[in-house]
């Protein structure tokens, strides 16, 4: 019986040792979120290249677009800050 105990308590610090030494695994760490790149990129264009327009017409100002996917809506108000219209 004692014989089967020095086994035993041999065999379970042979396995403990080979568990701890096994821990040495490394990877490499890459960021999840750039720090320089963090915030999307709104980029405007005019549509229209005229500065004089009729009563009645329609008028497309703005082309809005993103330089990236986002995971939320986006809500743009037009305020006109100076002439006579």
């Amino acid at each position: 019986m004692r014989k089967n105990l020095k086994y035993n308590i041999i065999g379970l610090a042979l396995l403990l040792l080979g568990i701890v030494s096994c821990d040495t695994a490394t990877q490499d760490q890459t960021p999840i979120v750039e720090p320089d790149d963090s915030y999307p990129v709104v980029t405007f264009t005019l549509e229209n290249t005229g500065t004089s327009f009729n009563e009645g017409d329609t008028i497309v100002l703005y082309t809005v677009s993103i330089d990236k996917t986002i995971n939320r809506s986006l809500t743009f108000h037009g305020t006109q800050t100076g002439g006579t219209a």
